[in-house]
């Protein structure tokens, strides 16, 4: 009798530490210092999240930008935000692209655009990157459309991402344009506020790579939705530290060389 207590505690002690380790933190939190959390309020957008997984040397990162901000925020999607399992099934799933599929911009040629899905992958593409966006035509028919280009993204944009370990997520402000990318360790799904600045110059630099291709609307209202929030404020405060600590990597890169 004593031993099959003694192995009912161990497995309850075992099942309360899984639970914990699979609890995702609040970075956002995690980061403010007591007398910031009143910036919580305006914070009605969802989540951003930072996860830890195994890619298996997959990169690819889609993108959006919403026509009303406020529909931005697909709370159906995942019940239970701080879980890291639930999170991690919702990313590696077909529900990502329903997700992204959801909402659509009006083009003046009739079509809507929902989305963008851009994938490198050197040994599989051969040197080359893919690009498909993702349209419903003037039949209301979801097409999508691929394009192969010879430009290589250059790993010093993206290495940066997998540098660093915390995981966890962010509540967030409405915001109309939002990013998922996998990197070999990371998923990073984020506002564009909320980018650190290597995830904002490695946007950018796809943005300026393959601009010709892309509708010129979804930059119309990318700069439309352009705003700061008092949380972006904070969080540019907390992440100087990061900064630095880039700094340091990219003097270190430098010195291997």
């Amino acid at each position: 009798m004593r031993k099959k207590y003694i192995i009912l505690l161990i497995i309850l002690f075992q099942s309360i530490v899984y639970c914990n380790s699979n609890k995702l933190i609040n970075l956002g939190l995690h980061s403010m210092k007591k007398d910031e959390s009143a910036i919580g309020a305006e914070i009605t957008g969802g989540f951003d999240y930072v996860l830890n997984n195994d890619n298996f040397n997959t990169y690819v990162m889609y993108f959006k930008v919403y026509e009303n901000p406020e529909n931005s925020y697909g709370v159906e999607y995942i019940k239970n935000y701080d879980n890291k399992d639930e999170v991690l099934k919702f990313f590696l799933s077909k529900k990502i692209e329903e997700y992204y599929s959801r909402e659509y911009i009006p083009l003046k040629n009739g079509e809507k655009f929902l989305y963008g899905k851009l994938v490198w992958d050197n040994l599989k593409f051969k040197n080359s990157t893919k690009l498909e966006l993702y349209y419903i035509n003037k039949d209301d028919i979801e097409i999508k459309k691929v394009y192969f280009f010879d430009k290589i993204i250059p790993s010093s944009l993206y290495d940066k991402f997998d540098y660093f370990e915390e995981e966890g997520y962010y509540p967030i402000s409405i915001i109309n344009e939002e990013f998922t990318i996998f990197t070999e360790n990371k998923i990073i799904h984020k506002k564009s506020p909320y980018l650190l600045s290597y995830e904002k110059k490695f946007v950018e630099k796809i943005f300026e790579l393959f601009k010709d291709k892309i509708p010129k609307e979804y930059f119309e209202y990318r700069e439309k939705g352009k705003f700061v929030t008092q949380f972006e404020k904070e969080q540019d405060k907390n992440n100087e530290k990061r900064k630095k600590l880039e700094t340091k990597i990219e003097n270190i890169q430098i010195n291997w060389k």
